[in-house]
């Protein structure tokens, strides 16, 4: 062979290497035999077999544009390349963040199960945040299967208490809080200054600014104390009492109301399911945020140093959580700030997404390993091949060829930086589980000390006012001498007390004992008149109701 065909055999031989037919046992051995011994005809015609076969899937339009990844090391699998070899990732490198983008049907669930079913053999916890759907509660069976245990923790059991310092600074605690509640209600900035005055009332009153209370006010605290303030601003004061109280009716008193709730230290410990379906917007945007808040300022409290990753926080369909939502003054969000520095605390970030556009421009580059599937619209293409540095060729490629399951990794960190394909196996999941099941798992947070406020148990964002009929006063017995006086006071009123002692056949005296009670019983009223040009004034008397009533239950006898 003359040297012109040597080197083109070689550089044939480069090619498809590049492409993975040489990434198999036999492949690298081929590889080794021929760097030894490059005149080996009989290892230079398994070779080429290889390359031909791979020129004919190039001229049949089959062969893909991208260089195989040379990912042969680390704990994870993520996959497997076009000829069957695995595709690895080191754990720690998660700690630099992963995104991935695809949309409805292209596989993002199952390589959710599939990457954390593998997370239940290492030492690390996980914390997935599922907004609507129930189906990451069937990776149970797996991690009890590993000997450990995963926490199904609907938003309606959660412990929560968006006040409570978790052993930070109370004033950073307090702004942070602040910032955070402002933002969901998307109150104005007078209701801010509220807000901000009653929770310093509050932490004074439990004593939470000594940093040794154990116990702190809650957003029913606040509530309450904004309701009591009356010489606050009407409009703002109005429109704190109807935004909050309508999040606290949405949240609860028994998710919410929790004086002592459970710390994001004490829950880093476990490996929990946090599922939203069923809450409201603000509800479900609110608590996974503040967790990670307080998760975030607690790790970077103690000290950003390079640990190994110690909780990988996974949110499905978490465009919501990560939307785009830009101050008016242009500046960066608190959680987009807190997110791109939290690598050396060892905590690990994967969003999962369906589309690039609205999610956080200013968080997508600090995830450093990028994946992405099937895309619906040439925004997200045109972005992710620009993050992902895809020449044209491999965009076009991408375009027809995606299938479901087949997704377009990228990886900052390492040896190998470039794009490549790799495909998902299918994930066999377990049976669903039932309501005693999750209820069982709920144990491992049940002995952490909590305290509930009883007297929120009830609680309803407008006061309730009990309308009662005022109690019926006695109705007094009556003689039958003062039913023969109303009788006659009834039958013809206005007369003199004469009149009546003729028509009664009552002395004087007898007659002014009775017209005495029955005026105190308010059944008779009398009134002083000249009915005379000479002489003193008569005495004329007025039946009332409570009278006429008592004739007509009380009829005379007839004779």
């Amino acid at each position: 062979m003359n040297a012109e065909r040597y080197d083109q055999f070689f550089e044939r031989l480069e090619w498809a290497r590049t492409h993975g037919a040489l990434n198999d046992r036999l492949g690298r051995s081929l590889t080794r035999i021929l760097a030894a011994e490059p005149q080996d005809s009989l290892t230079r015609q398994l070779a080429e077999s290889r390359i031909r076969y791979l020129e004919r899937l190039q001229r049949s339009g089959r062969l893909s544009p991208f260089k195989m990844a040379i990912l042969l090391q680390g704990e994870l699998v993520l996959g497997q390349d076009v000829h069957g070899s695995p595709v690895h990732l080191m754990l720690d490198w998660l700690c630099s963040g992963l995104l991935t983008v695809a949309n409805t049907g292209s596989g993002k669930s199952n390589l959710v199960y599939w990457l954390a079913s593998q997370f239940a053999w290492f030492c690390c916890s996980t914390w997935l945040f599922e907004p609507y759907k129930l189906q990451l509660r069937l990776l149970l069976p797996i991690y009890q299967r590993a000997g450990k245990s995963l926490v199904i923790l609907p938003w309606q059991r959660w412990r929560w208490n968006l006040l409570q310092c978790n052993g930070c600074d109370p004033r950073q605690h307090a702004a942070t809080a602040l910032d955070l509640l402002v933002r969901t209600l998307d109150l104005p900035g007078r209701a801010a200054a509220i807000l901000r005055q009653g929770i310093y009332a509050l932490y004074t009153e439990f004593g939470v600014w000594h940093q040794d209370a154990v116990h702190c006010p809650t957003l029913f605290h606040l509530f309450e104390w904004v309701r009591t303030q009356k010489n606050l601003n009407a409009a703002s004061r109005d429109a704190i009492l109807d935004r909050l109280g309508a999040f606290l009716l949405a949240l609860t008193p028994a998710c919410g109301a929790w004086t002592r709730g459970w710390t994001p230290q004490d829950l880093a410990r476990c490996n929990i399911v946090f599922e939203m379906r069923g809450a409201s917007e603000s509800v479900r945007n609110l608590l996974p945020q503040s967790l990670l808040f307080n998760v975030f300022h607690h790790r970077i409290a103690q000290g950003l140093v390079n640990t190994p990753l110690e909780l990988f926080l996974i949110f499905d369909d978490g465009q919501r959580i990560f939307s785009e939502r830009m101050s008016t003054s242009g500046e960066i969000t608190p959680l987009d700030e807190l997110a791109g520095i939290i690598r050396g605390a060892g905590i690990g970030l994967w969003p999962i997404v369906q589309s690039t556009i609205a999610f956080s421009r200013r968080l997508r580059p600090n995830l450093v390993i990028r994946t992405f599937g099937r895309l619906g619209c040439h925004e997200d293409y045109a972005t992710l091949a620009a993050d992902c540095n895809l020449n044209p060729e491999q965009l076009d490629y991408i375009r027809q060829h995606l299938s479901p399951g087949t997704f377009v990794g990228q990886v900052g960190l390492g040896t190998h930086t470039e794009p490549f394909l790799f495909r998902v196996p299918l994930a066999k999941l377990p049976a669903g589980l039932t309501n005693a099941e999750v209820e069982q798992s709920l144990a491992p947070l049940h002995k952490l000390p909590t305290r509930f406020d009883d007297r929120f148990t009830h609680w309803q964002p407008h006061q309730v006012v009990e309308v009662q009929e005022p109690p019926k006063a006695e109705v007094p017995i009556l003689t039958e001498n003062e039913l023969r006086l109303l009788r006659a006071v009834v039958n013809k009123p206005g007369q003199s007390v004469s009149h009546y002692c003729r028509v009664t056949r009552l002395n004087g005296r007898r007659l002014a004992e009775i017209r005495k009670r029955l005026l105190n019983q308010g059944y008779i009223r009398e009134h002083a008149l000249a009915l005379r040009p000479r002489g003193r004034a008569s005495i004329v008397i007025e039946p009332l109701a409570p009278a006429i009533e008592a004739v007509r239950a009380n009829p005379e006898n007839p004779l």
